[in-house]
């Protein structure tokens, strides 16, 4: 999985609200992951930018017998707004996926607190 995928993801980004239920704020925007031979990883999702990144084992053959989880799993942080109605200057994420051929396929997860929210399902290609 070692290398660049990119590709466009429809984001949709939880805005809480002063008063009332959190809205979501939606845009597509390019997606890069660049994934390093230590589990490391650097990229962008829209403007902001993925630090504190790496991918960690999801599974093991027990659980890809049974099909349970992804076999991967990235953690990590957004620095910066995703797009321009994007509030948040860093938010946490969690993106499971699984990697066959050239495509990284998977949903990228907002993190808050005990809350995790969906942004996005990556399909990605690498460069």
């Amino acid at each position: 999985m070692v290398g660049t995928w990119s590709g466009p993801a429809r984001v949709a980004v939880r805005i809480p609200q002063e008063s009332g239920p959190a809205r979501f704020a939606t845009d597509t925007v390019p997606v890069t992951l660049t994934v390093r031979a230590d589990g490391s990883v650097e990229g962008r999702v829209g403007e902001a930018s993925l630090v504190e990144a790496y991918v960690l084992q999801n599974r093991g053959w027990i659980g890809r017998a049974i099909h349970l989880a992804t076999d991967f799993r990235l953690e990590g942080r957004l620095r910066g707004a995703v797009f321009p109605e994007d509030r948040h200057p860093t938010q946490d994420v969690r993106a499971p996926f699984d990697v066959a051929g050239d495509t990284l396929a998977g949903s990228l997860f907002q993190v808050s607190g005990i809350g995790v929210y969906p942004m996005a399902a990556l399909r990605l290609r690498r460069e």
